[in-house]
């Protein structure tokens, strides 16, 4: 199967106040997902360079052209703007407080 996991930045990963670690994106493409970053954070490409994709704003349109190639697409985020966003682009949206508890079934 075809994964995708994009990851909001601000409020979602560690170096934005967030509860998800950098190794944490590092661990799924070691696991065959294609991992990136969705919106405008540059800080991340200075941490990991070697992602497989950097969406900018507007997110929605990024996400949904990216999605058409896999089958599984997933969005972290932390606002109900991101959940939002996801939902247009139809990814499935789990929040960055729950990815720990998700990450089990993925």
């Amino acid at each position: 199967m075809t994964k995708i996991i994009g990851f909001d930045c601000d409020g979602t990963l560690e170096i934005s106040n967030g509860p998800i670690s950098l190794k944490v994106l590092t661990e799924l493409k070691a696991k065959g997902w294609k991992v990136g970053i969705a919106g405008n954070c540059q800080l991340v490409m200075t941490h990991l360079p070697n992602l497989d994709f950097y969406t900018g704003e507007p997110k929605g349109p990024n996400l949904r052209w990216r999605g058409k190639f896999f089958q599984k697409k997933i969005l972290v985020g932390n606002r109900p703007e991101d959940e939002e966003v996801a939902k247009i682009a139809g990814w499935q949206f789990i929040h960055a407080n729950n990815f720990k508890q998700e990450l089990e079934n993925l």
